[in-house]
């Protein structure tokens, strides 16, 4: 167990653990450490809600904020606020960092179906991670167990037609950000196939 993480006796956190943490991050406005169980792959933020089944954050990647993400809590394996949490904080705050920032987009966490409908509506750019790796695109339809994205390859060109994933499949989805900003200012769209 690493320093800070907040564990159950046993040393793994159980997913009420997981939830109490997210939760007390969340209304003191904590930063958090997210290890996530499948991808093998670390999430620095700050909570901005919590569900059932979901975890809404703001991204920070190299002291500054950038993307928005959500992901399944049965997918956290970890979640540590600790020292190391509490330095980024102090040096956020020192720098005006945490007061500057935009309000959060409104997402819906009933389900993930309901937050891709909500991106849908409010920014139908995102990045996909699921069983099949990675992916850029544009959301093009959203419909109860899968979505129809428009992948954008990392050359910049914009697939002619949506590919259909699971929503099952998917364990995170970002929005926001200069990674994305970047693929719809610069990506060459194809007309779609009808």
């Amino acid at each position: 167990m690493r320093a800070g993480a907040i564990a159950s006796e046993g040393g793994t956190m159980t997913d009420k653990d997981i939830r109490g943490a997210l939760e007390r991050a969340r209304a003191a406005g904590r930063k958090v450490r997210l290890t996530h169980r499948v991808l093998a792959d670390f999430f620095n933020g700050f909570v901005l809600d919590v569900s059932d089944d979901l975890v809404y954050l703001r991204i920070l990647a190299d002291f500054r904020f950038d993307d928005f993400a959500v992901l399944r809590l049965a997918d956290i394996e970890e979640v540590r606020s600790g020292p190391n949490e509490r330095f980024f904080e102090r040096v956020l705050r020192a720098e005006g960092r945490l007061d500057a920032l935009a309000p959060a987009p409104p997402l819906e966490l009933r389900s993930f179906t309901m937050v891709l409908a909500g991106l849908l509506e409010l920014d139908p750019y995102v990045t996909i991670d699921e069983v099949d790796g990675f992916h850029v695109g544009r959301l093009e339809r959203v419909e109860d167990e899968a979505i129809h994205l428009r992948f954008i390859q990392v050359k910049g060109t914009v697939e002619p037609a949506p590919r259909v994933i699971a929503i099952d499949s998917i364990y995170v989805v970002t929005s926001g950000g200069d990674y994305l900003a970047m693929f719809r200012k610069y990506g060459r769209w194809e007309p779609a196939d009808e």
